[in-house]
């Protein structure tokens, strides 16, 4: 779910403002002030920052201004002003390719068009950036690298493994032993020409003998992968 900030100091503005937002499947914070407003970009994300152009303490340009020095990469900003537009508010229209909604919002439908045109276009990049994580991950490696392992809960000692290859998602072992599908394996992992080792949990997939019959490989999924894991992983091993 996006998340969207309002900014501005009209009580009426701000709950108006959410329960529209809500309606259109967006996660909401509100505050009064432009100050309030940088504090809360120092601890979340958000998507789309509605910004009121005049508030007290801190007006709605200079809120702007301060929010992308802390978080430079955000995007989605909609200036709010219930006064006529005169030349200042035209200039910081055309200077920061902001768009201006005029209070109170009587172009609903114009106003949803907006806030919709910018809920796809993240969706879109979340999206392809998934997608490229996920081709990533598929990659499989030929790495000089050594592997001990044991059967969780049923073996005491490691054992030998030749590694195959390897990826972010999981690894093919050559063992002298068949393994059997959903065993868990517990692996030390380590580059050959280092001493630092890396441990691992990955579940075995598949088992079979290779073509010698000499030997078996085994296919196995890392467990518990997440964005830890991955920074570890290319830290560690890559």
């Amino acid at each position: 779910m996006l998340k969207a900030l309002i900014v501005d100091d009209e009580l009426a503005v701000r709950l108006f403002l959410e329960r529209y937002l809500k309606l259109l499947n967006l996660e909401v914070v509100s505050v009064d002030n432009g100050l309030n407003a940088i504090e809360e970009v120092k601890k979340a994300n958000f998507d789309i920052i509605f910004l009121d152009i005049r508030m007290p303490k801190i007006n709605g340009l200079q809120t702007y201004m301060e929010i992308k020095k802390i978080r430079p990469e955000l995007s989605g900003f909609f200036f709010m002003t219930g006064y006529a537009f005169d030349n200042n508010i035209s200039e910081i229209t055309r200077e920061s390719g902001i768009p201006i909604l005029k209070k109170p919002f009587e172009d609903l439908e114009s106003l949803k068009v907006q806030i919709l045109d910018i809920v796809n276009k993240k969706n879109e990049s979340a999206s392809q950036d998934k997608s490229a994580l996920e081709k990533r991950s598929f990659v499989r490696m030929r790495l000089d690298l050594e592997v001990d392992y044991r059967i969780k809960g049923k073996d005491e000692n490691y054992k030998k493994a030749k590694v195959h290859d390897i990826s972010l998602i999981g690894i093919r072992l050559i063992l002298d032993q068949e393994l059997i599908p959903q065993d868990t394996l517990e692996l030390i992992v380590k580059k050959k020409a280092n001493t630092d080792t890396y441990n691992l949990v990955a579940q075995v997939v598949w088992s079979g003998k290779s073509s010698d019959s000499s030997s078996f490989y085994c296919g196995l999924k890392f467990v518990e992968i997440n964005d830890s894991f991955i920074n570890r992983f290319i830290t560690n091993i890559i």
